[in-house]
């Protein structure tokens, strides 16, 4: 089976499904982690644009950090599960 965009996660718990961090720098550029993985929806530059204008910056100013495990925080937004056979 496939889940994603559900509002119930694929493993129920106290946690969030998604999130994002955003770091802003002095020199004015943005770093935003996050844990999903574009697949063509756009979720590299969909969160750029929105955390850019939120605080008024260029978009060109914002690194997206997306599906690094060690650094983003948890998606389960787009996790595969085995189909029962």
């Amino acid at each position: 089976m496939y889940i994603s965009g559900t509002a119930y996660p694929i493993y129920p718990n106290e946690l969030p499904q998604s999130g994002v961090q955003v770091k802003l720098d002095r020199s004015g550029k943005v770093t935003i982690f996050s844990g999903g993985s574009d697949i063509g929806q756009g979720t590299n530059s969909l969160p750029a644009y929105l955390i850019s204008e939120e605080i008024g910056c260029d978009p060109r100013d914002c690194t997206v950090v997306a599906a690094d495990t060690d650094l983003s925080p948890v998606d389960l937004g787009r996790i595969r599960a085995a189909a029962p056979s």
